[in-house]
């Protein structure tokens, strides 16, 4: 699939077809709101006034374009007189689930999770010659269910159509995920820019921390441009370790492709025992609340017949050890881009 640059495909939704509930969001763009629409729970992006109609259509058009299980759904915008898209509603981001210490996160459910998302970017890239330029933990959301979880890349609003041979310039994203060469503002980039901001994911899956928390923009800016990474814990596996340092190398030509990753991510899930692929708790009642309590107070629609379980199947073991893959061989590729 390729998207051309003039594009203006989606499904145009009458605003009186949607009942809007509470804040759940802000952003430089705009704010997102609960919502209900045709008897489902949405999220509605209330883009801002002086942000460009076209800017906005672009989005909205892509977004209704771009179709895969790791990515977060479209169902269409309000554009007569308004500025609106209505995508589907997920639960959590990825960020709030690992800043609470209450949920258990092994190795396995790490893996899945990167694994999820990375298909999600790697769609991006390979199949629609787009690159997201804002990758951070609080863009991937999540869904869980009694067996399993869903993991969907989500904000499109800096995405870029290019070309295989054409790179991208200016600064963009938020600075403690953008990659070197974006920071700089000098050189050109392209879709490794997105790959330095998976690895600053998978760091952040490892540790369950902020990355650069204690650093201004300024500090981050001149440690990153000048080589200087994060720590990654003694006690991460050697695998993941080789990885986060392969996607967040100094020179994008030296960082694997996310079809790489995924690849590289499936034989790291395949070597881990079963038992730490065990489900484990991930209750993320606590974060969202009720559904039905927030929804109900705020949106005067029926509840939607379509819901989903908001916890993992549940363990009564202590949390596991990570038994070693027998992964060795190093994440890298041959390419022919230039400095």
């Amino acid at each position: 699939m390729v998207l051309q640059r003039k594009i203006s495909v989606h499904t145009e939704i009458p605003e009186e077809e949607l009942a809007i509930g509470e804040l759940i969001g802000e952003g430089n763009a705009g704010a997102v709101y609960r919502g209900v629409w045709r008897g489902k729970y949405v999220a509605i992006k209330q883009f801002k006034k002086e942000i460009p109609f076209e800017d906005f259509i672009k989005e909205l058009s892509i977004m209704s374009l771009v179709q895969h299980p790791n990515l977060v759904k479209c169902y269409g915008g309000v554009t007569n007189g308004k500025k609106w898209i209505v995508d589907e509603l997920m639960q959590v981001n990825l960020s709030q689930v690992l800043l609470n210490k209450h949920i258990q996160i092994d190795y396995g459910i790490i893996a899945e999770i990167a694994i999820n998302a990375a298909a999600g970017i790697d769609y991006l890239h390979n199949h629609c010659n787009l690159i997201h330029r804002d990758l951070k933990s609080m863009n991937l959301l999540i869904n869980t269910y009694k067996t399993h979880l869903e993991v969907k890349v989500c904000d499109f609003a800096l995405s870029r159509v290019i070309s295989k041979k054409e790179q991208m310039t200016g600064q963009v994203g938020t600075v403690s995920w953008t990659a070197p060469e974006v920071l700089v503002g000098r050189k050109k980039y392209n879709e490794k820019a997105d790959v330095y901001s998976f690895g600053i994911i998978l760091w952040e899956l490892v540790t369950r921390r902020e990355p650069y928390k204690e650093m201004n923009p300024v500090q981050v800016i001149l440690d990153v441009t000048r080589g200087k990474r994060e720590a990654i814990p003694k006690e991460c596996p050697p695998e993941l370790k080789r990885l986060i340092n392969a996607c967040w190398a100094a020179k994008y030509k030296q960082r694997p492709s996310m079809s790489s990753v995924i690849q590289y991510l499936r034989k790291f899930h395949k070597g881990l025992s079963s038992v730490d692929k065990a489900q484990i708790t991930l209750n993320v009642t606590t974060l969202i609340g009720s559904s039905q309590k927030s929804e109900s107070s705020d949106v005067p629609l029926k509840n939607p017949s379509q819901s989903s379980e908001l916890n993992i199947s549940q363990t009564e073991e202590q949390p596991h050890k990570f038994r070693s893959s027998q992964i060795t061989e190093p994440i890298s590729e041959t390419t022919s881009e230039e400095d």
